[in-house]
């Protein structure tokens, strides 16, 4: 089943105690967290750079290899709806929510859900 994944541009003053290993690709990526992810489609809606992937198993890479990165990373948030992690200077937010658009391009909708869920967290994590 594809999930959707979104990135911003991070706004976080605290820096991750810890650091991941990131490796991608041109249409897959994989980190130290829980496994690997094939891109199926990818588009950008305002600042927020939008993803469907394919969870694929932990050792899973796909064809064309781009960079091995390791960054700061913290988990600010996790439940059933979603995964917000912090990667260096970029936030990434594992959407669990069922996504009905066709594409990653007619999500704008399902930002307003996203929005509601992150102002949620705790004041004193930023």
């Amino acid at each position: 089943m594809a999930e959707t994944v979104f990135y911003m541009k991070s706004n976080g003053s605290r820096v991750p105690s810890t650091s991941v290993t990131l490796i991608q690709g041109a249409d897959w990526f994989i980190d130290d967290l829980d496994r690997s992810y094939e891109i199926v489609e990818q588009g950008q809606i305002g600042s927020w750079i939008c993803q469907r992937v394919n969870p694929k198993p932990t050792d899973w890479t796909g064809p064309a290899f781009l960079e091995s990165v390791t960054v700061p990373m913290e988990v600010l948030k996790e439940d059933e709806q979603g995964r917000w992690i912090r990667l260096g200077a970029w936030d990434r937010i594992h959407w669990r929510q069922a996504v009905t658009a066709a594409n990653t391009l007619g999500i704008a909708g399902i930002l307003d859900g996203l929005r509601v869920w992150m102002s949620a967290m705790d004041p004193t994590m930023f």
